[in-house]
This record gives structure tokens, C-alpha cells and sequence, in this order.
């Protein structure tokens, strides 16, 4: 069961038409003093159809391969528009009205240790669009920082616990991998900053926790002890 905050909406086009109200009724032989009725509003002009285009995400590891489970969301300048996971070909589909938008690619949900990534992506939509994020590419032009996360107890290194990342309008955080039998993740990011949590599921160690948040415009490495009760 994916344990990150994830919220999916399902789209639906609905064509809203606005109908003219009927012209007002001509009165004639109306007797003096007699009430008129209230003036009929204007009609209405039809609305034009939404107009919506298709994106078509393709994301891909530091290796150029797909990623599957990747977390790919579209955000206009404050709000979240929608989104939803890769398939096995690191695609997602997904429609948008014509604007500006940050595409935000976090993950992969996986219950395998590996690198994990959150890569953030600028886009203008005014035509059926495909969009390749490669973190290869993105890597190679500077736009990227690598980050190791290591997450501990007092006693013991937390192997299979997750770090998740939150960062501008993104609301819920997003899953990276789970954390290696050494407790830890690679991660690499988009340069910005983000707020770090973990989560835990083990029965003796169940726990949710903010880690704080971190300018992670270059390469940082972030070692916790969590302290956790016994």
C-alpha cells in the first residue's frame, strides 16, 4: 500500500452550454393600467468549449531509464491542477487547460532500496504536448544537487523507512524509496528548498516526523537520529 499523502482526481470534460431564456412575449391589447410583466433578461451567448490539451510526461533516471511509480504532478503558479504515477514506461497522460505550469516529479514509490528523485520542470501548454524530464540531462546541465539522507535510532540504523519531500505548492509530501539495510537514500533534487519528513510502519517503530527544511541547492548530505521511544 503506498504510504504517501496522495491525492488523485479524476477528470471528467464537462461542456457547460448556457440556453438562451426565451424572447419576452409581445402584449398587445393590453388595457390601460393593466401590470406589465417584468422585462425578459437578454439572452445569453453560448459558452465556447473548454478547450483542454494532452500531456504526455516521460521520466527518466540518472541512467536514461524509465521510471515507473514516479509521482508526477502539474502546479500553475499556486495551485496543484492534477496528476497521478508513471506506468511501467515512465509515462503519464494527463490534460490541461492552455497556461504555464512547473511539472513536479517526485519518487519512485517502491518498497526496493534505490535512488530516489524529485525534479521540477517548467512548461508552457498551448498545443498536445510531450515532455521528456531526464535527470540525466537535467544532472549533466548543473540543474540538479545529490543528497544522502541517513536515518538512525539511538541504538540502530532505520533500514526500509521513507523520506519524503514537500517543496512550493505541493500540499502532501512525496515518497522517496525506502531507506537501505545502512538507513540510507540517495536522492537527487531540484535546486530549492525543501521540508524533509520520515515515516516508519514497523509496529515497534510507528512514527510520523517532520525533519525540517533544508536549502538543497547544493549537494548536502543530512544524517538524523531520531531518537525514537522505546
Amino acid at each position: 500500500m503506498k504510504k504517501a499523502i496522495c491525492i488523485f482526481f479524476l477528470i471528467a470534460w464537462n461542456v457547460t452550454y448556457v440556453i438562451a431564456s426565451p424572447p419576452p412575449k409581445i402584449l398587445t391589447n393590453v388595457p390601460p393600467g393593466a401590470p406589465i410583466p417584468p422585462e425578459m433578461p437578454t439572452p445569453s451567448e453560448p459558452s465556447p468549449l473548454q478547450i483542454t490539451y494532452k500531456v504526455v510526461v516521460t521520466v527518466l533516471d540518472i541512467a536514461g531509464n524509465p521510471i515507473e511509480n514516479m509521482w508526477v504532478g502539474i502546479y500553475n503558479t499556486t495551485n496543484y491542477v492534477i496528476g497521478f504515477y508513471t506506468n511501467s514506461s515512465g509515462i503519464v497522460e494527463l490534460d490541461v487547460e492552455p497556461g504555464t505550469y512547473k511539472i513536479h516529479c517526485g519518487g519512485p514509490y517502491t518498497t526496493t532500496p534505490r535512488e530516489g528523485y524529485y525534479l521540477i520542470k517548467d512548461v508552457i501548454v498551448n498545443a498536445d504536448t510531450d515532455i521528456t524530464i531526464s535527470a540525466s540531462d537535467m544532472w549533466l546541465n548543473g540543474e540538479l544537487s545529490f543528497h544522502i539522507v541517513t536515518l538512525s535510532d539511538t541504538s540502530e540504523v532505520l533500514a526500509n523507512h521513507i523520506v519524503y519531500l514537500c517543496t512550493g505548492p505541493m500540499k502532501a509530501p512525496v515518497e522517496m524509496p525506502v531507506t537501505d539495510p545502512s538507513g540510507q537514500v540517495q536522492i537527487y533534487t531540484s535546486k530549492t528548498t525543501y521540508d524533509v519528513w520520515c515515516y516508519g510502519g514497523e509496529p515497534t517503530k510507528s512514527y510520523i516526523a517532520k525533519i525540517g527544511s533544508y536549502d538543497w541547492t547544493s549537494d548536502v548530505d543530512l544524517t538524523v537520529n531520531l531518537d525514537l521511544p522505546p
